[in-house]
């Protein structure tokens, strides 16, 4: 009896192991897929590319609803299923891969043909393609059958193998098609895998998307590593000289500049402080100036990474969501809105309006501030803008700063905290630009540079009393000791609210086994452990006491 019971259980495993195996491969092949302006695919396994009508949304395989694909696959293989989209347009598209076994010949025809669906199949040497376009009548748009079978053949004629269309291929793209991924190890190894041609500008492009990935942990060994390489090549040119300098002219540092920037706010209407994408620790200063500015009268803040219309959600839920801006998936962002929302701001997005003529951005974000003043002639901006557009003047274009003091005669503070790197040993430092005018390639054109050398912590948010210690176990959840995790940090009522929508207050990647992060106390917390492959290893629930 014993001996049939280990039988059966041994069928079972081999069965079970059978079915993951086919299950992953099938999987594996779709990860591989990329897309380019959503209607070009890739897949750089298969070395396929394709070209495909209109606009679709893609959906991973795993997302499908189960029901719905049982029913409208019915007669395909699941285990082949390539890539699954919805148009626009109103039909679904599905496209099944297997390797051609039994050597049929090469063809291309059209296989099935009824009132709601059509099928094409194209053989050669290698492989065996199959595209199902549905009828979707969800989408509330009617298709018609000649439309399916028109849109399946050129569809079908633009599948090639061994095609250039790889070359278009950009890391932004990457970021694109993982958008609504929460972990960030996920799509830093989608990053680092991606099948792109090695150029300058790709070389480039790829670091700044790892670091702006990797800066949601700032502690990270490898966030650290590029972003210390960052600062090296950005003192390069002259660094020495600012240091130097730095020794020389008068300053404010550390708590005092809250005083001083307090004093200058005082008397003006508007303040601008920019940011560099890929620093938290910027926002962390950003922070640091909301409770003075409150208390000198400013009641909106004004922030370029806030999407169109997502300032009005934030208003109402007083926190952010991923959808609030691609930058504000990043926890110390978060916690900078949430702050800012705790004070009594206003939170106003400014970036949008300039999609026919990007060249136009500038001048149209200043609008969208000054229409602020318009609405609210008692207003007062604390505005928080990307780089450069805090810029009040330049010889080669005109920024935000300098078309918002046309438009407003409204002459702003502005403090730029990215273009000065120092080795100084203060945490912050802040001194007027123009004593910087001698040195070659600084610009010099607004009021004060601030140097940031914060590093980014919750102990830089919370008071000591308000974080406790939460260590996490993670040996025996690791698959092999060197296996590296992305630990996510949500605020309970937030994440019962919104899931993964919300926005987490602390990430960390990491290989420890055991992990030991201070978090805030008294409040219920929901940790999300996950692998490289977005697979949720753990999942708890936290209340820790002081």
């Amino acid at each position: 009896m014993e001996q049939i019971k280990n039988n059966i259980y041994s069928i079972l495993c081999i069965a079970v192991l059978i079915f993951t195996v086919i299950g992953c491969a099938s999987n594996s092949l779709a990860e591989r897929n990329y897309f380019i302006n959503s209607t070009e695919f890739y897949n750089d396994t298969l070395d396929l590319t394709g070209t495909f009508l209109g606009d679709i949304d893609y959906y991973k395989i795993q997302d499908i609803n189960k029901h719905d694909l049982k029913k409208d696959i019915k007669g395909f293989r699941r285990k082949n299923l390539l890539l699954y989209g919805e148009a626009l347009t109103g039909y679904k598209l599905y496209l099944f891969y297997e390797k051609n076994r039994k050597n049929n010949e090469e063809d291309s025809k059209l296989i099935l043909h009824s009132s709601d669906r059509v099928a094409y199949q194209k053989i050669n040497q290698e492989a065996i393609l199959t595209l199902l376009l549905i009828k979707n009548e969800e989408k509330g748009i009617s298709t018609s059958q000649n439309a399916l079978i028109n849109n399946g053949k050129k569809i079908m004629d633009n599948l090639k193998y061994n095609d250039s269309i790889k070359e278009k291929l950009k890391y932004n793209q990457v970021i694109y098609k993982n958008k609504d991924i929460s972990n960030i190890l996920y799509i830093v190894d989608k990053l680092d895998k991606a099948p792109i041609s090695i150029s300058k500008m790709n070389r480039w492009d790829k670091f700044q998307m790892l670091l702006t990935m990797l800066s949601n942990d700032p502690t990270g060994k490898r966030y650290i590593e590029m972003y210390n390489e960052y600062i090296t090549n950005k003192r390069r040119r002259n660094g020495k000289k600012i240091d130097s300098l730095l020794s020389e002219v008068p300053y404010s540092s550390n708590e005092e500049i809250l005083d001083k920037i307090k004093f200058l706010a005082k008397e003006n209407k508007a303040l601008m402080l920019n940011e560099c994408h890929w620093c938290p620790s910027n926002r962390i200063m950003a922070l640091k100036l909301l409770e003075p500015l409150k208390e000198e009268g400013y009641n909106y803040f004004a922030i370029e990474a806030v999407s169109e219309g997502e300032d009005n959600t934030i208003n109402q839920k007083l926190y952010p969501l991923k959808s609030s801006g691609f930058y504000i998936k990043e926890p110390y962002f978060g916690l900078l809105i949430r702050e800012a929302k705790k004070l009594g701001f206003q939170i106003v997005g400014y970036d949008y309006g300039f999609n026919d003529s990007p060249k136009d951005r500038d001048r149209i974000q200043a609008e969208n501030i000054a229409n602020i003043f318009k609405e609210d002639t008692n207003a007062k901006v604390f505005v928080y803008a990307g780089i450069d557009h805090i810029i009040e003047m330049n010889n080669s274009r005109k920024w935000m700063a300098e078309y918002f003091k046309e438009i407003t005669k409204i002459d702003p503070i502005t403090i730029d905290q990215v273009e000065i790197a120092s080795e100084t040993n203060k945490k912050i430092v802040l001194f007027e630009a123009s004593l910087f005018k001698k040195i070659e390639g600084v610009n010099t054109n607004v009021d004060y540079f601030l140097i940031n050398n914060i590093r980014p912590g919750l102990n830089e948010i919370f008071p000591p009393k308000d974080l406790s210690n939460l260590t996490l176990n993670l040996e025996k959840i690791k698959k092999d000791k060197n296996e590296e995790l992305f630990i996510t940090i949500f605020y309970h009522d937030e994440y019962e609210k919104d899931g993964f929508e919300a926005v987490p207050i602390l990430n960390k990647i990491t290989k420890a086994n055991e992990l030991e992060i201070k978090v805030p106390n008294m409040q219920k917390l929901i940790v999300k452990v996950f692998d490289k492959t977005n697979y949720i290893l753990l999942s708890k629930t936290i209340f820790l006491n002081p």
